[in-house]
């Protein structure tokens, strides 16, 4: 898994809170990141490994997926583009 910079950057700002400090951290990490990735590894373009990478389009989280699997070298080799779904129960967070 990568995660780039400006991903780091939107779930740090997301999950920081001027009365509760980092503690909204864990949810957005959550919903955000633990949700999406679980449901691909169980029933979607992960179930037979590859590599993803987060980054940030329309100013929402984006998943891009490689298969590793394909390539002797361990380097990716085709890359699909993720779409973004919002978690089953996921809450709306206030910028």
């Amino acid at each position: 898994m990568e995660i780039s910079e400006e991903a780091r950057s939107w779930i740090g700002s997301k999950g920081y809170d001027k009365n509760f400090g980092a503690r909204p951290l864990a949810r957005v990490v959550q919903e955000h990141v633990k949700k999406p990735l679980a449901e691909e590894l169980l029933f979607g373009r992960l179930t037979e490994g590859g590599l993803v990478i987060i980054g940030i389009e329309d100013g929402e989280l984006s998943f891009d997926y490689a298969n590793t699997k394909a390539a002797d070298n361990g380097k990716a080799t085709t890359t699909e583009k993720g779409t973004k779904k919002k978690a089953k129960g996921a809450r709306q967070l206030a910028d």
